[in-house]
């Protein structure tokens, strides 16, 4: 029996081998960092009771750690996260080159992007999955009656990915599901249902965070002056400049996005559902950024590229003889701006994966796993994300300790209690680690370089010895730097 392989099939295997080779290496060289740590560590160390009680901490559900947990109990190395998320990527590469019926340059623009080249490939975080629940909504569309359970359930999976999606999906939902119900009386019930489904699944999503302890800020947003509004809408800047041209100078991108803008309300007039879909994204994103902390406006961001592809594919599709050429090509035309502004941007983004160091919290962690296994205590005075970085890469039983917020700890709680480490006493730390050593002849202590000045109050009591420096910092982005300091501390 012979196989037939037409040219279609050879280019999408080409594409598909290609991304592969790209992403794998890129991937590999990778270093976890402490978001992906926060999830690990979670994932390993607490029931599944636990971790539904944690999220309410975190800003999303328990779906990224229920993916997690098999690995983790299997031995899965912490070094190799990504290789999870990359998996799922490659899931959804080959759902758009071989399941998708749409343009080939429409396919290839959103592939070589960079949701798929690296934030949501090399960065093991939960973000993974929008494109795969994207595009499993994308193919169930292809016959919405036939599947509009499986739909549903989708549904309520991305609105669990994490927070942003939350009103996306409801924006989604109420395009696709409301003008049903109203107008089909034969799959009335089944639409009504399907809404259920969906309610559901944002229900699920809105009791693991209903009582969200640290990253609502709506404090700040109750006592925020009319001067503050330049912020905000400083931040809206950056976030419409995050969905891509990261690397073009300010006045370029914004002056692309008002060009944009001006097309995409051109096309209103045919193309309303789409419309609504791609606004409601886009201010649902800037909404939860400004009001969320810790949330990071690059990655977050590459979701409306996802987004806008979901937009196009439905385009494509829905696209009929009374609406003129030119709309269609400035919707295409819309499409292949940000989609080649994020090409240009995944450049330079890989290319410092590869030859910039992008923490130095491994090979740390290296140095005192092969000379210090028999001290267990390790005290770290740092940033709390560059400590929660560092535990993953433990070897052995090691206790860590938060001398800032006077705690052990594996994953970072992030609860009202803890303290800003620019605001606590010099003579509260040196207490702290003198109480650490009550019980044992030693222990070690891990000091940020910015906050190394801690040793000279330590020097009056303790005898320290510096036995490490990282010697490293890395920029990626962000204007972050890292540098560890491994001190030996006893008493005198």
């Amino acid at each position: 029996m012979k196989i037939k392989i037409n040219k279609e099939t050879v280019f999408n295997i080409i594409v598909f081998s290609i991304f592969i080779a790209i992403t794998s290496y890129v991937s590999l060289h990778h270093e976890m960092w402490s978001d992906e740590a926060q999830a690990w560590l979670i994932s390993r160390d607490l029931s599944l009771i636990d971790i539904f009680k944690e999220m309410k901490y975190e800003g999303h559900s328990m779906l990224w750690n229920l993916i997690l947990i098999p690995f983790i109990k299997l031995g899965f190395p912490y070094e190799y996260i990504n290789l999870i998320s990359c998996v799922i990527i490659y899931i959804s590469v080959y759902m758009i080159l071989f399941k998708i019926k749409i343009n080939k340059i429409i396919k290839l623009l959103i592939i070589f992007s960079e949701p798929y080249m690296y934030f949501y490939t090399s960065i093991a975080r939960c973000y993974c999955l929008i494109p795969l629940l994207i595009n499993m909504i994308i193919i169930l569309e292809e016959n919405k009656k036939k599947n509009i359970y499986s739909h549903a359930i989708v549904l309520a999976l991305l609105a669990n990915v994490h927070a942003i999606m939350v009103p996306i999906v409801i924006i989604i939902t109420l395009v696709n599901y409301i003008p049903n119900i109203r107008k089909s009386s034969e799959y009335k019930r089944k639409y009504i249902y399907s809404l259920c489904i969906v309610t559901i699944g944002i229900f699920l999503f809105l009791i693991q965070i209903i009582n969200l302890k640290s990253s609502i800020i709506s404090e700040k947003i109750s006592s925020m002056e009319y001067n503050d509004i330049n912020l905000i809408l400083v931040k809206v800047l950056n976030i419409l400049k995050n969905i891509c041209f990261y690397y073009v100078p300010n006045n370029i991108a914004v002056i692309i996005f008002l060009m944009i803008i001006i097309l995409a309300i051109i096309s209103l007039k045919y193309y309303p559902k789409q419309f609504i879909i791609c606004f409601g994204s886009l201010f649902s994103i800037i909404f939860i950024n400004c009001i969320v902390t810790l949330c990071s406006n690059i990655q977050r961001a590459q979701v409306m590229l996802i987004i806008m592809f979901y937009i196009a594919v439905n385009i494509c599709r829905n696209s009929n003889e009374f609406i003129p050429k030119y709309i269609n090509r400035i919707a295409f035309l819309i499409y292949v701006i940000v989609c080649v502004g994020s090409i240009i941007d995944v450049v330079p983004t890989i290319k410092n994966e590869i030859i910039k160091k992008y923490s130095c919290a491994e090979e740390t962690m290296e140095y005192i796993n092969n000379n210090y296994s028999e001290i267990r205590n390790i005290c770290c005075f740092t940033n709390f994300l560059m400590s929660t970085s560092l535990v993953p890469y433990a070897k052995s039983e090691y206790t860590f300790y938060d001398l800032v917020n006077n705690r052990v700890f594996t994953y970072y709680h992030w609860d009202k209690t803890q303290e800003e480490y620019f605001d606590i006493r010099m003579h509260e730390i040196v207490q702290r680690l003198e109480n650490q050593l009550y019980d044992v002849d030693k222990v070690l202590l891990i000091v940020s370089k910015d906050m190394n000045y801690l040793i000279d109050f330590i020097n009056i009591k303790l005898n320290i010895n510096l036995i490490y420096t990282s010697d490293k910092s890395f920029s990626i982005r962000i204007n972050f730097k890292e540098e560890y300091f491994v001190y030996e501390v006893s008493k005198y």
